[in-house]
């Protein structure tokens, strides 16, 4: 049994011992939490952070750039990534 499996079965058995879960219902949820940021505010890492009162860029100063998280932090939120739901979905930070 993989070591992956042997986890969540073990973490399952815990949950029903302790009375948490029944057999009643499942379900998962993919929904992405937003994060409290733009895209704006995705830069990339190798450039100074703007401070708070820095004026904004011209929209569209990005536009032929690639954004990835290996390569940008969120100056707003530095927990926020980028997020899409499939193949041809639009990336949001979340």
């Amino acid at each position: 049994m993989p070591l992956w499996r042997l986890f969540f079965e073990r973490a399952k058995g815990l949950t029903r011992w302790s009375g948490l879960t029944t057999d009643a219902h499942f379900s998962a949820d993919a929904t992405q939490i937003g994060a409290w940021a733009s895209h704006k505010s995705f830069v990339r890492k190798d450039k100074v952070k703007p401070s708070s009162d820095a004026p904004l860029s011209p929209p569209g100063d990005f536009i032929g750039q690639k954004r990835k998280n290996k390569t940008r932090d969120s100056t707003t939120d530095p927990d926020a990534r980028l997020a899409g739901k499939g193949e041809g979905d639009d990336s949001r930070l979340c």
